[in-house]
């Protein structure tokens, strides 16, 4: 009876624990049903969320693509502003330094003029002073005035000069600027200089004329002296003056100078 009894007991508390078990295993159930359901939900809304992502990301690239056609169009008209803007400089610095080739051209050549001027000009208060010309006084001032002058131009050129310098410095930008643009053209720069070079070679032009004709004129006074040297052997052989005073009313043995007009 007692091992009736005995198993019995050990038959209920199996089944106790079994049923214990159970109820365990029905409420892990009913929590992976509840987790199921909420993974569900989660993944209708992953699901939902990922369709708005791909519309918005849709939508973003259009405007985006939009914009970066906008922002081309927009690029490409800077661009061509600042290529305006640039040929507008280069016209103007053209200009400029044709300006300032031109004038700084002027100035060197009235130097070179004061500079040959000045030799004659003290030649001249030397034949003043010796022959007791009361001129003398006027080739001084002259003199004086010329040096200050010559200060003058020599100030001038300097500041041409720096000018000059300056604003090729100002343009080397816009000029990089347009030949990365393919925009062709000739250097203000060397346009200015060969300008400068035709004016130098027709002044020089104008010089050599004015030389050569000096040259005439010494050449003439030279025979006129040779004639007269001639002649005043030949009225010291002769012991005759005559020839000497007619020769001297035919020939005057000087040389005309000239006065260099100022610019």
């Amino acid at each position: 009876y007692q091992r009736r009894v005995h198993g019995v007991t050990s038959w209920l508390q199996d089944e106790e624990q079994f049923s214990h078990r159970v109820q365990e295993i029905d409420d892990i159930l009913r929590v992976i049903d509840s987790h199921s359901e909420a993974l569900c939900e989660v993944d209708r809304a992953c699901r939902a969320t990922e369709g708005m992502l791909l519309h918005y990301e849709h939508y973003f690239n259009t405007v985006a693509g939009r914009h970066r056609s906008k922002a081309g169009a927009v690029q490409d008209y800077v661009n061509d502003l600042l290529i305006e803007e640039q040929k507008r400089h280069l016209n103007v610095f053209r200009n400029y330094y044709s300006y300032l080739s031109d004038l700084l051209t002027r100035k060197q050549i009235r130097m070179e003029e004061i500079d040959r001027f000045e030799p004659q000009l003290d030649h001249q208060i030397s034949i003043a002073e010796r022959t007791l010309d009361p001129s003398v006084s006027m080739y001084q001032t002259l003199k004086r005035e010329l040096g200050q002058e010559r200060k003058q131009v020599q100030q001038k050129i300097e500041a041409l000069k720096e000018n000059a310098a300056k604003s090729t410095l100002d343009f080397k930008p816009s000029e990089a600027g347009l030949r990365s643009n393919g925009v062709e053209f000739l250097s203000p720069v060397i346009e200015c200089q060969e300008q400068s070079l035709d004016k130098r070679a027709s002044e020089l032009k104008v010089r050599k004329q004015l030389v050569e004709q000096d040259y005439r004129e010494v050449d003439l006074v030279a025979a006129g002296l040779q004639r007269m040297v001639e002649n005043s052997k030949q009225a010291r052989a002769e012991r005759r003056a005559t020839i000497i005073s007619r020769t001297m009313a035919n020939i005057s043995p000087t040389t005309t100078y000239r006065r260099l007009d100022s610019n």
